[in-house]
């Protein structure tokens, strides 16, 4: 295939080697390279009588706006009519392109075609070179290349998003702008308030801040700089989160009941208003719970009871705040002591001595906890105590 372009231009390279390359050839070599050079232009204007007298124009536009280019092809001769212009982008064809052709003849042999490409709302991709190509049989005559940029105000295309994080945590947040034109620099935000300034090497896009930990829920944006002036990012809000309890123990197994306690985790400054204790039969899923218990903090223990005897149950917490739950803990084993149904243990109240009658007045009810044997309690009672008191 014959390749032609019109209206195009020669640039002179520069001599690297620092000697004049006139000198290098002799007159005679000259002449014969200038003759087929004649040959082939006029071999190709003979063949198709095709050339663009038109070819796009350099065009620098803004992000979204409405771009067209446009190229005007003439052709000669009685035997060829109006040919199809097409449209290259980086010298590649662009089969979607909304483009609109116009046909008219210039005199009696000789006509244009017309050629506009829009572009609705111009983005980064559409930056690049545009040209106009027809084909005719073996031959593809091309237009001289223009060029469509972008410059404007910075535009994201990573910004910052909401969030949760654990109190005190390490986090990275992530903001990303472009322009043309380049360079684009950010300012990140907490809450409305600088973090840095342009001169930071932080600044230069993309941007990663990295906070050692937060105690407080805040918001966080970006602004981002350009010569053309600044853009603002959206507003992510980074919720802080209390830690999960720690120190989960079972202070007390029997064999109907599990005496739970824990450190409640940190909430920043927002404090912990309950804990949240679920158990389930171990191997069974978590949605078969056997109970789900709130604990109002500052409590920081349960009793689990009914339940049955030397069986595993799982246990898991997690603690609330204003700002929201923690994660849950992993699930932990327990398992109840051997025996049978377990049966509460007498407890004896103790109130202050009755006028009337001389001598402590006796009131005894049933309790679960059963921490002190019916012995004690006897001996209490002979040794006549006349303090209020309550025996677990």
């Amino acid at each position: 295939m014959m390749r032609s372009v019109t209206d195009s231009h020669t640039t002179m390279m520069p001599n690297r080697s620092g000697t004049n390359p006139t000198k290098r050839m002799t007159g005679s070599n000259l002449f014969t390279l200038f003759v087929l050079i004649v040959i082939r232009l006029g071999s190709a204007e003979i063949l198709s009588g095709l050339r663009f007298v038109e070819s796009p124009g350099n065009v620098t536009s803004s992000l979204g706006k409405p771009v067209a280019v446009q190229c005007t092809l003439q052709g000669k001769g009685e035997d060829q009519g109006p040919l199809d212009v097409f449209w290259l982008k980086e010298g590649q064809q662009l089969d979607l392109a909304d483009t609109n052709q116009m046909q008219f003849p210039e005199d009696e042999n000789s006509w244009l075609v017309i050629s506009e490409l829009k572009i609705e709302e111009v983005q980064l991709s559409d930056m690049g070179a545009y040209q106009c190509a027809v084909f005719s049989g073996e031959e593809e005559t091309l237009s001289i290349e223009g060029y469509i940029q972008l410059e404007g105000l910075p535009h994201f295309s990573v910004e910052p998003q909401h969030l949760s994080v654990v109190a005190n945590e390490e986090l990275s947040l992530r903001c990303e702008a472009h322009g043309p034109p380049e360079p684009v620099r950010v300012i990140w935000l907490q809450d409305g308030a600088p973090l840095n300034n342009l001169e930071d090497p932080i600044s230069l896009s993309p941007s990663v801040l990295n906070i050692s930990g937060l105690n407080k829920t805040s918001s966080f944006s970006c602004e981002a700089h350009n010569r053309k002036g600044v853009a603002s990012s959206g507003t992510g809000v980074v919720t802080v989160l209390p830690s999960q309890p720690h120190d989960i123990k079972a202070e007390e197994i029997t064999n109907s009941s599990i005496h739970l306690s824990w450190h409640m985790g940190f909430g920043g400054i927002y404090p912990i208003s309950h804990c949240i204790v679920q158990v389930k039969a171990s191997g069974e899923d978590s949605d078969q719970l056997i109970s789900s218990q709130t604990v109002i903090a500052p409590n920081t223990s349960r009793l689990i009871a009914d339940l049955e005897a030397f069986s595993q149950y799982d246990f898991r917490m997690a603690c609330r705040s204003s700002q929201g739950v923690s994660n849950w803990t992993a699930w932990m084993s327990v398992s109840t002591s051997e025996g049978g149904k377990h049966v509460p243990t007498p407890i004896l109240i103790l109130t202050e001595t009755s006028a009337m009658l001389g001598e402590p007045q006796v009131l005894e009810t049933l309790l679960t906890s059963g921490r002190r044997s019916p012995a004690l309690i006897q001996s209490a009672r002979w040794r006549g105590l006349t303090q209020r008191g309550l025996f677990y």
